[in-house]
């Protein structure tokens, strides 16, 4: 920590679980100075906040189940309180039981940081994770990094046009293909002698017809584990927009397809495909599953041709956005997408999908005025009050959220955000958002320290 620590551990008291409509009134039971090691005897200093849409559950600050937002806005803070130096906020820190908004790190995180994960092992065995971040059109030949494991991308973008990084992603950006001639190479990774796959990326997309997102057959007998959507040659469906997965190769199309529930409505989806094979064993369609947003779907099984025994291997380098064999691309956006040589979990492709699906933002204030009547403007990373702290500042690069992504629980320090100005007062507040695509699989937070 920079200067002097004063911890500001929020431990609610008690609420009932039930809310009205109204904002709701929520005592802190204590504020904490860790630099004299106060706990809870300090209650002279106690401060309060209000909720809309927030409860205490019994160990965290929750979004309330069936709503997909929610604010806290904190009590005021006085450092002087704890008979401290009057030096500069410096930064803040928040634990919560998952990650939020966050990107894949290239090692796994831990359960001391986020005790709710099902495993301290979700990257293990990992082939490669490709955020698809960047700004502005992708030129054909330029190089999609790769997050820190696994090879880079090519993008091929022949015509010049359409190929484009875009921030209308579910994470900090994605990659918007145009459908005709747009794809990306991952050169120097085949899927080889594989008998567990997982693929899983977010997928926004209008697109009918065959659409792949990610498939390593090459031009023919390649053995491709291909995920995808829309009337795939397999046959399983000719519905537009419903996921398939399966052992693609010449004459051959083993694996399910979504029974129901087309993803092609322009909306942001988090498919996952998982494949669970035995050595020596023929490959069958019921060794596949298929999860959209985090639930595994009704599945239509399909098998097509005399099944392989496993392992199977690809050919040449596996692609996104691009089937060579059956000559189509691709249209919309990819986001955060990452591959394993292993079979995922129900649990661990739940919680991939909450990492997109919640968020958890904070601004921050420092203020004159014991309450903060003077009503100072709320600040995010930029120094504005549009912008917002998130998980995506846990990196690295915290200004961009372009650098590497930390393991650990997120700590904002403040002097690494060169816009922003948070004035050196004797007061402090911060506001919390929650956010949720699901009404049941809803965010949370156990803590909050901000430190000077």
């Amino acid at each position: 920590m920079k200067g002097i620590a004063i911890g500001l551990i929020i431990f609610l008291l008690f609420l009932p679980s039930t809310q009205v409509n109204a904002q709701i009134f929520i005592p802190f039971s204590f504020w904490g100075c860790s630099v004299l090691d106060f706990t809870d005897n300090n209650s002279g200093n106690f401060s309060e906040g209000t909720a809309s849409n927030i409860a205490w559950n019994g160990t965290d600050m929750a979004l309330t189940i069936g709503q997909t937002s929610g604010t806290y806005t904190s009590g005021v803070v006085d450092k002087r309180r704890c008979n401290a130096p009057f030096s500069a906020f410096t930064e803040f820190s928040w634990t919560s039981i998952l990650p939020y908004g966050k990107e894949l790190p290239s090692t796994s995180e831990l359960t001391t940081d986020y005790p709710s994960l099902a495993s301290s092992t979700l990257m293990s065995s990992v082939a490669g994770v490709w955020h698809l971040n960047g700004s502005g059109a992708i030129a054909d030949g330029a190089t999609i990094s790769s997050g820190g494991v696994g090879v880079n991308g090519v993008a091929r973008n022949a015509n010049g046009t359409g190929l484009t990084y875009t921030t209308t992603a579910k994470l900090l950006s994605a990659v918007t293909f145009d459908g005709v001639d747009d794809r990306i190479d991952l050169v120097g990774y085949t899927q080889t002698s594989v008998t567990q796959y997982t693929i899983s990326v977010w997928v926004r997309s209008n697109g009918t017809g065959n659409r792949v997102f990610v498939q390593n057959r090459g031009a023919g007998p390649g053995r491709s584990l291909t995920l995808g959507m829309g009337t795939n040659p397999g046959g399983c469906t000719a519905t537009n927009g419903r996921v398939s997965f399966g052992l693609d190769s010449d004459t051959i199309w083993i694996g399910r397809c979504a029974s129901a529930g087309a993803i092609n409505d322009n909306n942001w989806h988090h498919v996952v495909g998982v494949w669970s094979g035995t050595a020596g064993v023929a490959v069958a369609a019921t060794q596949f599953t298929i999860y959209i947003d985090g639930v595994s779907v009704a599945t239509t099984n399909r098998s097509v041709g005399t099944a392989p025994n496993a392992p199977i291997t690809g050919s040449g380098d596996t692609k996104i956005g691009r089937h060579d064999a059956w000559a189509v691309f691709y249209t919309g956006q990819l986001d955060e997408l990452a591959i394993w040589t292993r079979a995922l979990s129900a649990t661990e492709v739940e919680q991939l999908y909450r990492r997109g699906a919640n968020r958890v933002k904070f601004q921050i204030r420092a203020c004159v005025s014991p309450d903060c009547a003077d009503n100072p403007t709320w600040l995010g990373p930029d120094g504005s009050s549009s912008t917002f702290f998130t998980e995506l500042n846990n990196n690295n690069i915290p200004s961009t959220g372009l650098g590497a992504v930390r393991t650990a629980s997120p700590v904002m320090t403040y002097a690494d955000f060169i816009s922003l100005i948070l004035p050196n007062t004797q007061y402090f507040q911060y506001q919390m958002t929650l956010e949720s695509d699901s009404t049941t699989l809803v965010p949370s937070i156990r803590s909050f320290t901000t430190s000077y």
